[in-house]
C-alpha cells in the first residue's frame, strides 16, 4: 500500500513523523527483516512523485468527504493550488 496512506492510518495527530515511515521492505526467511536490493518490489521504486502526490491528495479528498478546506488544511496548500491538482490529476472530489 501507499506509504503515506499508511503513515495516515496509523498517525495519532495532525502530523506525520518520521517513525511512521517505512519502505515496505518485506521480512526475509525466518522472519529477518534483512533483504536485499534486488528484493524490493519494483513498482513501488519506480513511482513518480506525481504518482505519490496524486493518490495522497486522492485519499485527503476521500477522507475529508470531499470537504476542500478541510483538504487545503490537511495538505498545506491553498484553494486555488488545491484546485489545479484536481483538475491536473482529474481527481474524484466526493459528494
Amino acid at each position: 500500500e501507499n506509504t503515506l496512506t499508511q503513515a495516515m492510518v496509523h498517525a495519532r495527530k495532525d502530523v506525520l513523523t518520521p517513525d511512521l515511515f517505512h519502505l515496505g521492505f518485506g521480512t526475509g526467511v525466518g522472519g529477518s527483516s534483512a533483504t536485499t536490493t534486488a528484493e524490493l518490489d519494483e513498482n513501488r521504486l519506480r513511482r513518480t512523485l506525481n504518482q505519490v502526490e496524486q493518490e495522497h491528495i486522492q485519499h485527503v479528498l476521500d477522507f475529508t468527504g470531499g470537504h476542500k478546506g478541510n483538504t487545503c488544511r490537511i495538505l498545506d496548500i491553498s484553494r486555488p493550488a488545491l484546485d489545479r491538482k484536481i483538475r491536473k490529476y482529474r481527481l474524484r472530489v466526493p459528494d
